[in-house]
C-alpha cells in the first residue's frame, strides 16, 4: 500500500491515542476521566469491527472479524464466512450506544476545556 494512502488509514486505536495525548492529564493538570471512558466503550469496537467488515469484506466474516468481535460484545458473533445480515433494528442497537456515546465524549472535552482554558 502507498504511504500516501497509509496516512489517511485511521483506526480506532490511534484515535484513542490521539485523544489521550491531547487531553493529557499530566499537559494540564485536569482530570480525564470522562474522555477516557468515553473513548474506551465497547459499543465503538462494535461499530469499527462491523464497518470494516462491511468495507474490507463484503460483510463476509473472515478470521480477523471473528477474532475482532470477540472484544466487542455488541457485534454479531458470526463464523468464518458466515455473512453479517443487519436490519433496522440491528443497526439502531449498534448506533444508539454510540450517538449517546459521542454526546458524553463532547461533553467531556467541553469540561476539560473549560478548566484548563488559559486565561
Amino acid at each position: 500500500m502507498p504511504d500516501q494512502v497509509k496516512q489517511f488509514i485511521i483506526s480506532l486505536t490511534a484515535i484513542r491515542e490521539a485523544h489521550s495525548v491531547a487531553f493529557s492529564e499530566k499537559v494540564r493538570k485536569a482530570r480525564t476521566d470522562k474522555i477516557d471512558a468515553a473513548l474506551a466503550d465497547k459499543s465503538l469496537d462494535a461499530l469499527s469491527v462491523i464497518r470494516n467488515l462491511i468495507v474490507h469484506k463484503g460483510g463476509i466474516a473472515d478470521s480477523n472479524y471473528v477474532k475482532d468481535a470477540k472484544n466487542a460484545p455488541a457485534a454479531p458473533q458470526l463464523k468464518e464466512n458466515e455473512v453479517l445480515h443487519l436490519d433496522g433494528e440491528k443497526c439502531r442497537n449498534l448506533i444508539l450506544p454510540v450517538v449517546k456515546l459521542c454526546v458524553c465524549l463532547v461533553e467531556a472535552v467541553d469540561s476539560w476545556l473549560s478548566v484548563t482554558r488559559r486565561k
